[in-house]
């Protein structure tokens, strides 16, 4: 039977092109990462190449539940972890979380940690020292520079859960090759944890690249065969590009959560090649920064200007979107891009604008302002850029006029506007997800827009005047919903290209009439 007998779709011919633009921002991407670093050593090279020998062969399609049973039937668990990428520490945490919520005992070893720092790990998790304290002893900033905001989300939980936390890395000594020393003495110190935490599962959070077949896992078996013992190890890999594409060419890649390699290998699928690479990229721009601003121990002369620039990457999205979609070339003439560390545009509004601004900025929304031509991106990431990027792209295709678009009667237009955003984020990156409201949310029990479709402006003049918040949060909510039905039904091939097209060139001004778009769209 062929390896791939189980994948029964085919992409749609709009689903194609999209995949070939995909591969056309990835193939630039790793252009330009080989030239800002060059070509890796040749021990390096070595491990990559056995790295991805572990991806040849799909056995089948997996979902999350399934891989937590895995997860419960092991006792070590190695989880790849690609540093720059957010999505690969909050995997770490959501497993966290179901094994935690099964009731099982499960303990974390870290490769962010060296072993000598554990006694600053413990005092630090034990509520002894603060965060700052405890980043500085350990020297977080030269040993593991890579963004902590993303791996303390896990640390919180633990320190809650009061999960035991331990630190498995060390020094090499010998440069030659350092990569297996450093995977032998890891090895060591999993097996010992093993040892001392009977009946816990041990969850291992490593570089992707420590796991490949010759690195971590095959020494953790050795070291468990030495000391005849009969732990089962589970290794799962994370967004390997290969899988993907493979995955992409038969229109699955984002509806797929984990693919099974072997036994007891599988790869979770949660995030795009090129999101991946980007994230890697801008580490490389930013990273240093990042960091100077966490510690608050910056050169105040050297880095006073160093406030992000993301205006290339906004420009890079708006010209991918805008050719795959067949638009007319934007102008950036006069466009800005603003982050939380250059507020000054704000000084350029009226009193009202400007509190709605700041109340945005302070729930960490990002927003495109039209009448200035200004972007705010609350974060620096792929789905915040692309999303502005397209509503940039609606504007200036439709050329709607400037007014005050938060006002009640056009909630629809501004619900457009987000769901054309969406669709633009997820041209970009598939397997982003609508954001769900939580239950004790005070709008959750209008989330959704089915229910109110037919009297929907009665309903909308309600919550103008019981608090613009729920204008505001509902409309985007809606106009994400409906911008992910729209690239569902696009990929599905029930929408083509052309009327996709057709709907960043309406205004959607006169209220009415978009209000009956948004039904009709929302029913497609």
């Amino acid at each position: 039977m062929n390896q791939y007998s189980f994948l029964q779709s085919q992409p749609s011919k709009g689903r194609l092109h999209l995949i070939r633009m995909q591969r056309r921002i990835f193939r630039d991407l790793q252009r330009e990462a080989r030239e800002r670093v060059g070509p890796p050593p040749k021990n390096l090279e070595r491990a990559l190449q056995s790295y991805e020998r572990s991806f040849k062969r799909i056995q089948k399609i997996a979902s999350m539940p399934k891989i937590l049973e895995e997860i419960l039937k092991s006792c070590i668990v190695l989880l790849g972890d690609y540093h720059t990428l957010r999505q690969s520490q909050k995997s770490c945490l959501k497993i966290l979380q179901g094994i935690v919520a099964q009731e099982r005992k499960v303990i974390l070893a870290m490769e962010l940690i060296y072993r000598k720092d554990q006694p600053i790990l413990d005092r630090y998790l034990q509520g002894e020292i603060n965060e700052k304290s405890f980043l500085n002893a350990i020297r977080y900033h030269t040993t593991f520079p890579f963004n902590w905001v993303n791996y303390k989300p896990i640390f919180e939980f633990a320190k809650q859960r009061q999960i035991p936390v331990f630190g498995i890395n060390f020094p090499a000594r010998h440069s030659k090759d350092s990569l297996k020393e450093r995977d032998q003495k890891g090895a060591k110190e999993i097996v010992k944890l093993v040892e001392k935490n009977p009946g816990a599962i041990l969850l291992v959070l490593y570089g992707d690249l420590h796991l490949r077949k010759e690195g971590i896992p095959c020494f953790v078996q050795e070291e468990v065969q030495r000391k005849n013992l009969t732990q089962r190890l589970l290794v799962l890999y994370q967004n390997n590009e290969s899988l993907y594409w493979k995955l992409a060419n038969r229109g699955i890649e984002d509806k797929t959560e984990a693919v099974q390699l072997s036994t007891n290998a599988y790869c979770l699928i949660n995030s795009a090649p090129w999101i991946k690479l980007q994230s890697y990229l801008l580490w490389l721009e930013y990273g240093e920064d990042l960091l100077c601003k966490y510690y608050n121990e910056c050169d105040l002369e050297e880095h006073s200007h160093s406030a992000f620039d993301y205006s290339h990457e906004i420009a890079q999205f708006a010209q991918r979107i805008t050719e795959f979609l067949k638009l007319p070339s934007v102008s950036l003439e006069g466009f800005e891009v603003h982050t939380m560390d250059d507020l000054r545009f704000l000084n350029r509004y009226a009193l009202l604008r400007k509190w709605e601004i700041r109340r945005w900025i302070l729930h960490s929304k990002s927003c495109y302002l039209p009448e200035k031509k200004i972007i705010y991106l609350a974060r620096l990431d792929v789905n915040h850029a692309a999303e502005e990027a397209a509503e940039f792209i609606h504007h200036a295709t439709s050329d709607y006029p400037i007014q005050d678009y938060l006002e009640p009667p056009y909630f629809f237009h501004r619900a457009w506007r987000k769901a054309l955003g969406f669709f633009g984020s997820k041209l970009i990156n598939p397997k982003r997800k609508v954001p769900s409201i939580a239950k004790g949310n005070p709008w959750y029990g209008i989330a959704h827009p089915y229910q109110h479709l037919l009297n929907p402006n009665q309903k909308i003049q309600e919550w103008g005047q019981e608090d613009r918040r729920y204008y505001f949060e509902i409309s985007r909510h809606w106009g994400y919903l409906l911008g992910d039905k729209l690239f569902q039904r696009f990929s599905e091939g029930k929408i083509g290209l052309e009327k996709v097209a057709s709907l960043f060139h309406e205004p959607f001004q006169e209220p009415e009439t978009a209000a009956h778009q948004f039904r009709n769209g929302l029913l497609l």
